[in-house]
């Protein structure tokens, strides 16, 4: 019965939990409080703190079972959490050193082909983002999906991205999105625009229709060059993939970025990233889109030595 009792509250949602426990102290408290004065008034010879004690005692005792479930509940979420946070990311690692170590042997014999080696990233990729949207899902315990965009350009040298990988859970329809002949340019969309033009370090927005009612006040508003971008997603965290110029080889101030890409993770749940959290989520995608800059810089490099071969 008790693991039963545990189990209804461990399913139910944070804002009907809280009802309860807010509704258990009161009943708990205030309320039997306010009755024993209302009897005392009417009665005074009896004791105020006996009476109070005894109307309360099982609001009470069930406000306390509340309170234990809860300290409960939360240390298993707690747990969850910290699983998917260190095998999430330790399998991502491993994967790594696999990867290169493949890649290398394969280069090393030239046996390395195109088709080969797209296959090898692609699929340390996919697995990558399988391990950040369900971590993510672990932190915030909404549904998120996630994936990687590359930095291209056209012949006239206009920057524009491009979806290089998604996540597993990722929606058919949005796959599709990237099938359709829409040229996603960096200055038509704001979460890259405010990254690449306007310097910013990344670009975190817990609710983007709320951004865009509150940029429509200014007579600005949220640039998606995908006019369904509502039916996909509403929450976004979007992080360049990235070196400082002055690691790249080059005279440049430490500030001065060379973007390759970026990281994007999103969800339709507008409670998934909240202003609290921003520090933290944003730190730990960071993480990942140092990582994504290794594994895309050398899949460049290892391109070019594959094409000299194949000349």
């Amino acid at each position: 019965m008790i693991k039963n009792f545990k189990g209804l509250f461990e399913n139910m949602s944070t804002g009907l939990l809280n009802f309860f426990t807010l509704a258990s102290f009161l009943f708990a408290v205030p309320i039997p409080l306010l009755k024993a004065l209302i009897k005392y008034y009417n009665d005074s010879s009896i004791n105020l703190f006996f009476e109070w004690s005894r109307i309360s005692s099982i609001p009470a005792s069930i406000a306390i079972i509340i309170l234990c479930v809860r300290v409960i509940v939360y240390r298993k979420n707690q747990q969850k959490v910290r699983k998917a946070l260190s095998s999430g990311y330790h399998k991502t690692l491993r994967n790594y050193k696999n990867m290169k170590e493949d890649i290398a042997n394969h280069m090393e014999k030239e046996k390395m082909n195109t088709e080969l080696l797209t296959r090898i990233v692609n699929s340390f990729c996919k697995e990558s983002l399988d391990d950040i949207f369900s971590i993510f899902q672990a932190l915030t315990g909404k549904e998120c999906s996630s994936c990687i965009k590359t930095i291209e350009k056209t012949d006239d040298e206009r920057e524009y991205v491009e979806t290089f990988i998604r996540s597993s859970n990722t929606k058919i329809s949005r796959n599709k999105n990237d099938e359709i002949n829409i040229i996603d340019y960096i200055d038509k969309n704001t979460d890259f625009d405010e990254i690449v033009n306007k310097k910013k370090d990344y670009f975190y927005c817990g609710d983007l229709i709320k951004l865009n009612d509150n940029l429509k006040k200014k007579d600005e508003r949220y640039e998606n060059t995908h006019p369904d971008w509502k039916e996909h997603y509403r929450a976004v965290i979007v992080i360049p993939i990235r070196i400082a110029n002055s690691y790249n080889g080059e005279t440049a101030e430490e500030k001065e970025y060379t973007i390759i890409g970026f990281l994007c993770i999103d969800s339709m749940s507008t409670k998934a990233f909240t202003e609290a959290q921003e520090i933290y989520y944003v730190e730990f995608a960071k993480a990942y889109a140092e990582l994504f800059f290794s594994v895309l810089f050398d899949y460049s490099k290892n391109l070019k030595r594959i094409n000299e071969w194949e000349k």
